[in-house]
């Protein structure tokens, strides 16, 4: 019985050393709109296509928990007052090869927006499978 779970062991920890080679995301960032009134809910909608071959966890434990840093600036490159770490976090999702899901985004959550202004945002998406960090396209709203 001892073998067996050895076996099994190996055999798991084979399987994400190899994913961590050849897993490769395909992300895109969209606003909910492109205008808002100050004060008003912003949300982001990140959508994550595994095209990887294998399935990729987004879980809370150490070696599957993935990070989504939001990254707000203005046009001129000033950063707005964070209220809370722009971290975003997947939990208890696993995508299967080919597969995509869409996350909503609390941007107004993490970042204090004083004044009208246009402001662009992307998301850097990590997990301990992917070797490499990937990160989205510059997505554009306006305050007024």
């Amino acid at each position: 019985m001892k073998h067996k779970i050895k076996t099994l062991l190996i055999l798991l920890f084979s399987f994400f050393s190899f994913s961590v080679i050849f897993a490769q995301l395909a992300m895109n960032l969209n606003m909910n709109s492109s205008r808002y009134i100050k004060h008003e809910k912003i949300f982001a909608l990140l959508t994550i296509k595994n095209q990887s071959g294998i399935p990729i966890v987004f879980g809370d434990s150490k070696q599957f928990s993935a990070t989504i840093k939001l990254n707000i600036q203005t046009l001129n490159g000033e950063i707005p007052e964070t209220i809370q770490s722009p971290i975003f976090k997947i939990n208890d999702i696993i995508l299967k090869a080919g597969e995509q899901d869409n996350f909503t985004i609390p941007v107004s959550e993490y970042y204090k927006f004083n004044g009208e202004g246009k402001y662009k945002i992307k998301v850097i998406v990590s997990n301990p499978q992917i070797k490499n960090s990937y990160q989205t396209n510059f997505a554009e709203f306006s305050i007024v």
